[in-house]
């Protein structure tokens, strides 16, 4: 099971079509962590961990790049994907080089590839940090 944290999906059912999402590819068990903000997910990751965080850069309390930064000093060991709104490539290379580990846009990523970011993702930080766990 992956168990990752998801920032900022606008409603409820955004929630929901991301679990969709992960379901319909059926490649393993996910549980999905929402935070509404920068704020909210720096709480949840002082008290629980995370394999992967999903992040967008248009947060209520935080917007851009900088977003990236904070939540990388926040959890320095969690890896990061982007995924938001914004199809800029610069911004997606300048994601990149402040720590995500890939960067997806909304509307244009299906389960599979998301799937494949966050294993990619949880599986480049393991490696930095050590052997993967056992499978679970």
């Amino acid at each position: 099971m992956v168990q990752f944290g998801f920032s900022r999906w606008r409603t409820t059912r955004d929630v929901a079509l991301l679990q969709e999402m992960l379901s319909a590819a059926s490649l393993g068990s996910y549980v999905v962590t929402p935070a509404g903000s920068l704020a909210s997910a720096t709480l949840l990751l002082a008290g629980q961990t995370f394999d992967c965080a999903l992040l967008d850069l248009s947060l209520p309390d935080s917007h851009g790049l900088d977003t990236i930064d904070h939540l990388s000093a926040a959890g320095p060991s969690l890896p990061i994907v982007v995924m938001t709104g914004l199809t800029d490539e610069a911004v997606a290379r300048q994601a990149v080089r402040r720590g995500a580990q890939d960067y997806l846009i909304k509307g244009q990523t299906d389960g599979r590839t998301l799937i494949r970011a966050l294993r990619y993702a949880h599986g480049s930080q393991a490696g930095r940090r050590g052997p993967p766990p056992c499978p679970r």
